[in-house]
């Protein structure tokens, strides 16, 4: 039988992110195992199967800690994201080319 300090260690270390994503003026709510889900494609994979887009056509971006909109587009990205979720990630998807980043040149080289 596990000891009461041992539960609540446990507790502490959860693999599970929950993820708050919105495209357009669509919502989805989901979990994330780190452990699993440990690849960026993947992500991306699961969110064009949840949002119904075509993979590879959209952007990736999340709110950081201190409010910041950082993009997820890479393994170390993604990684990154997770880390800072507490204990939401809310991220944005949108289509390649209507970001406001992208329109002001950010992510073009």
């Amino acid at each position: 039988m596990m000891s009461k300090g041992s539960k609540s260690s446990l507790r502490g270390e959860s693999v599970l992110v929950e993820v708050k994503s919105k495209y357009d003026a669509e919502f989805r709510r989901f979990s994330v195992d780190k452990n699993k889900m440990k690849e960026y494609e993947g992500f991306e994979k699961l969110l064009s199967a949840l949002h119904n887009i075509d993979p590879q056509s959209f952007v990736i971006t999340y709110t950081d800690t201190h409010g910041d909109l950082l993009p997820i587009n890479n393994n170390e990205n993604f990684q990154k994201a997770l880390s800072t979720a507490k204990p939401l990630l809310r991220i944005m998807v949108q289509m390649k080319g209507e970001s406001y980043e992208q329109m002001n040149g950010y992510g073009t080289i």
